[in-house]
């Protein structure tokens, strides 16, 4: 009744529910053949044979029209209360059936098993046309191989099909994303769907993965398989002007995002898109092992095109960070940035053991003349300037702008230590008194920004650090202005960027901080050598004598503000005059800062002596937030490393809640047993121990 109407012509549902029961017919007869699945070929002939006999067939319903619902009817095969075929064997079983379809029927097949298009028959999926098509549920490698079958079955066909020049160019193109993809294991999904789109054109993806961030040895092997599997019609492409291309775009849209219009959320948008491409792309992080394929495609001279993309990339940020670029102020400070973080250096740059333009050759210069980094440090003095001076000089410029000091800062500011330390000085001298809590945080940052990217400023085995003239005069000057609390954030940020703030291997102590139950000739000897190296500490913020100059500047303050720096400091030395003066103001102020200064320094032990003083750190680590945690702990570690085993022992009863009134000598001592164990076990997820606090007073 499907194929032939009551009066023997046309079914009432027309071409549409003949081939549809003509389909049902032949799914059946393929599904009773078994594993491995079979076309039914005598079937279909046969019933092909019966349609072509028919005296008034609907419009469309031949023989033709069988065979190619019968295809279909095996690629989408499912039986209720069956397993289902795997799309591969459907496929394979079809297959066979493909020679039989006249040429616009195979494009029809060919189009809906491997580029997705609709279905052969214009079904819906209401109709049965299966949600998605057979391309959305087969592998690459399945598609490619319908495609290939198709163009192979049309390539024989006596007259040239309009469709197997699209067909042999898809064919190519799904090529390269298998080569992609097999190359690329941790290739972003998103990146691979780019390719999947005959309109493609190579140039344009390549540049969107920069933009998207993907590694440029990645968009290196996108190009190399375009290269490799021609016939795509997506033209040729260039992995180094991709990333210039997609620089120069990121950099207008950060323009356009900071010209006064844009919302802060376009702002930011335009920042990372930029971030992306210089941190992620250009960064290539090649740690992970590549793959054999990604190698063979990237081939030797991938490193050398991998520099010749970051130094473009570098001088093109630079230019546009300079003022003269005319871009917004905002702009060219994201571009400073993301420069400063490239410029780093092999430890922190963003592109690892890449250096700027010029700056080989500018170490070279300055062996072959005999000037070591005391002096220059290798930046040009004559006949041009390099990458790296410049940018050192935009970088402070940029960060001394909030100032407006009114100090020009050139590349000769910063040519060298000395240049750069006069310049500092003025820096200095610029700024008036009562301004100078409000600076010092700045110029601190000038000279962090110094240390870590300008040879002539990086701390190395020389104590002290090369730039411990400024920081002196720094902390000096916040000191003299009434800003002590400025003048500690000095220190403290000189002493907490590790960087920086080298400590040699003969400095370290070996102590884990928990202290032993040994001997106290032990301890003696240990806290004797400690004493004896601390006067030559490796990178110490400041020298010996000019530490004795800084105290002497803090006692005008008050003795806790004398008692901060001498804590702060790198020398134990000048610790027990400053604690001795504290000791003898009544009700003195321990706040945060100073309870913190002193468990860092580990102190508490010598604080015995002075017993008003000594309570006052007790009650002070037994407050706030963190007395349970880490400031009672740190203070009982302190007591015991020390063998002052009571008073460790009367801290953490008094922690524990116990009077010590009620227990006895020996449950005293395992009580301090029972709570360093504790607190030592706690610590241990962060390393152990309680090493956390040793030395950090000499930090």
């Amino acid at each position: 009744a499907a194929l032939i109407g009551p009066d023997g012509g046309a079914p009432a549902g027309g071409c549409v529910e003949a081939t549809r029961a003509a389909a049902v017919a032949v799914a059946i007869e393929a599904h009773s053949s078994g594993s491995p699945l079979r076309f039914p070929s005598d079937a279909v002939a046969a019933l092909a044979g019966a349609v072509a006999a028919l005296p008034d067939p609907a419009p469309g319903f031949d023989s033709d029209a069988i065979w190619l619902s019968a295809v279909c009817a095996v690629l989408s095969l499912s039986v209720p209360g069956s397993a289902r075929a795997q799309p591969h064997e459907r496929w394979t079983a079809a297959e066979t059936a493909l020679p039989t379809l006249p040429p616009d029927d195979i494009a029809k097949v060919v189009r809906w098993c491997a580029l997705g298009g609709g279905h052969p028959l214009g079904w819906t999926d209401a109709q049965g046309g299966g949600g998605g098509g057979f391309a959305s549920e087969a592998s690459l490698p399945l598609r490619i191989r319908a495609l290939a079958a198709g163009v192979e079955a049309l390539e024989r066909a006596e007259v040239s099909h309009a469709e197997l020049t699209a067909f042999r160019r898809s064919l190519a193109r799904l090529h390269v994303v298998a080569v992609v993809r097999d190359a690329m294991p941790s290739l972003v999904a998103d990146s691979l769907r780019m390719l999947d789109d005959d309109a493609f054109i190579l140039a344009a993806v390549a540049e969107q993965w920069v933009a998207a961030g993907e590694p440029l040895r990645h968009v290196a092997g996108l190009v190399a398989a375009g290269r490799k599997h021609t016939g795509h019609e997506g033209g040729d492409a260039d992995h180094v002007d991709a990333c210039a291309k997609a620089l120069n775009a990121a950099t207008r849209a950060l323009t356009t995002a900071f010209d006064g219009q844009g919302s802060a959320d376009a702002r930011t948008a335009a920042v990372n898109a930029l971030r992306a491409i210089v941190t992620r792309s250009l960064c290539d992080d090649s740690r992970g092992a590549d793959s054999p394929a990604l190698k063979s495609l990237l081939g030797s001279e991938y490193p050398s095109t991998l520099e010749k993309a970051r130094a473009s990339a570098f001088v093109e940020l630079q230019t546009f960070a300079d003022e003269s670029s005319g871009a917004p102020r905002g702009a060219r400070g994201a571009a400073l940035e993301l420069l400063g973080e490239v410029a780093g250096g092999d430890g922190s740059s963003a592109w690892p053991g890449w250096r700027p333009p010029g700056e080989d050759e500018e170490e070279d210069a300055s062996t072959d003349t005999g000037v070591g980094s005391g002096a220059t440090g290798g930046a040009v003095t004559s006949g041009g300037s390099s990458s790296a001076a410049r940018l050192l000089a935009m970088r402070t410029a940029a960060a001394v702008a909030i100032l407006a000091a009114g100090v020009e800062i050139s590349e000769s500011a910063v040519a060298d230590a000395d240049a750069a330390g006069a310049s500092f000085r003025a820096l200095l001298d610029a700024t008036p008194d009562d301004r100078m809590a409000a600076a010092s945080p700045t110029l601190s940052q000038v000279l962090l920004l110094w240390e870590k990217s300008a040879r002539w400023a990086a701390p190395s085995s020389a104590a002290p650090r090369p730039m411990h003239a400024q920081w002196h005069a720094l902390i000096h000057r916040g000191l003299a202005a009434g800003a002590a609390d400025a003048a500690l954030d000095a220190i403290a940020a000189a002493a907490i960027d590790e960087d920086v703030h080298a400590v040699s291997e003969e400095e370290e102590d070996d102590d884990d901080g928990w202290g032993e139950w040994g001997d106290e000739g032990e301890s003696e000897a240990k806290t004797a050598q400690a004493e004896k190296r601390s006067g030559s500490k490796t990178g110490a913020v400041v020298s010996e004598t000019e530490a004795r100059s800084l105290l002497v500047a803090a006692a005008a303050a008050g003795p806790v503000a004398a008692a901060k720096v001498a804590l702060a400091l790198p020398y134990p030395s000048l610790r027990p005059d400053a604690l001795a003066a504290l000791a003898n103001v009544a009700n003195a102020d321990l706040d945060d800062d100073l309870t913190a200064l002193i468990l860092r320094a580990e102190v508490i032990p010598s604080l015995l002596s002075a017993p008003a003083l000594y309570a006052a750190v007790c009650a002070a680590v037994r407050r706030g937030a963190e007395a349970a945690t880490v400031k009672t702990p740190y203070a009982v570690a302190s007591l015991a490393a020390a063998r002052c085993h009571a008073a460790a022992g009367t801290l953490a009863m008094s922690a524990a809640g116990l009077h010590p009134a009620l227990v006895t000598n020996d449950a005293g001592v395992a009580v301090l047993e029972r709570y360093l164990r504790a607190h030592s076990k706690r610590n241990g997820d962060d390393g152990g121990g309680g090493g956390g606090h040793r030395g950090g007073g000499d930090g």
